[in-house]
């Protein structure tokens, strides 16, 4: 019974104070007050350790070594911190909001598709810039409310089952070619037409109806 007892004592695994010295495929070699061990990261270590941090490790007489937590980070290197993660994570918060904040920026990198689901969706920015190489949108309505509007587009397709425009004032400048081609064409103008032209020449196939209470010519 006591040799059991004994044995039992000698597995238990114990506490130790130590150093990263480095590391080499997820294994780390750690400095302790006793000697020089090798340890990987336990699950719920999230900080990655880094050489020159001081490290909280759990030692087992088998061989099986944890750091369990980044006590302290080293000064020299890169002062970033970093999480790391072995597989899916997911994160769920059953009640309350979730809110990342930062004195810097922020940035999502992913490799794959990033994807963002909800019901609304807000953005409040002073400047926005966005790079896209392809754009599609899908939906019922889009509202655009802006104070001034500038487009800069090499080519640019617009089909429309329907187009109602409003304006109080409309200008066009077109360099080269402007054509119109359409089933029927109606312009309706409250008070004077101006058509300024170097060469004009009006084509029907029938009929050219003209009607005014005067018309002059030449």
């Amino acid at each position: 019974m006591n040799a059991s007892a004994d044995v039992k004592h000698n597995l238990n695994p114990c506490l130790e104070y130590g150093r990263i010295r480095c590391s080499v495929g997820g294994r780390f070699t750690i400095e302790t007050a006793l000697s020089e061990i090798k340890a990987t990261k336990a699950a719920s270590c999230l900080i990655e350790p880094r050489p020159g941090d001081a490290v909280i490790v759990i030692i087992d007489v088998s061989g099986r070594n944890f750091v369990l937590a980044v006590l302290e980070r080293s000064r020299e290197g890169d002062p970033a911190t970093d999480l790391r993660f072995d597989g899916p994570v997911n994160v769920h918060i059953d009640k309350g909001d979730l809110t990342l904040t930062s004195e810097g920026s922020m940035t999502l990198a992913p490799q794959g598709v990033l994807s963002c689901v909800s019901d609304r969706m807000n953005i409040h920015t002073e400047n926005c810039s966005a790079k896209v190489h392809r754009f599609q949108y899908t939906g019922r309505l889009l509202q655009i409310q802006v104070k001034c509007l500038k487009i800069v587009a090499a080519f640019a397709d617009q089909i429309f089952r329907r187009l109602t425009q409003r304006l109080e004032s409309s200008f066009r400048f077109v360099k080269d070619q402007d054509e119109l081609q359409a089933g029927s064409s109606r312009v309706l103008v409250e008070d004077l037409l101006t058509m300024h032209a170097k060469n004009s020449l009006i084509m029907a196939e029938e009929n050219v109806t003209v009607n005014a209470d005067q018309i002059h010519l030449g």
